[in-house]
């Protein structure tokens, strides 16, 4: 089972497949359009029902903060 995650980068936004929905505060690994792979932090999460349709899971993703 996957399930269809909406991302929401600073930068803009990417409608991706993924076997588990992360939770707040995990990290994923995302290649950027350079081909560069950076890790981002989830900083929201957000499932929307609607009725007698399906509904969508919405992450808001930010980079980790630099030291």
């Amino acid at each position: 089972m996957s399930f269809e995650i909406n991302l929401h980068f600073p930068d803009g936004d990417y409608t991706v497949k993924m076997p588990a929905v992360p939770r707040k505060g995990e990290t994923i690994e995302w290649e950027a359009t350079d081909e560069r792979a950076s890790i981002w932090t989830v900083t929201a999460v957000e499932y929307t029902a609607y009725p007698d349709q399906e509904g969508s899971i919405n992450l808001t993703l930010d980079p980790p903060e630099q030291p």
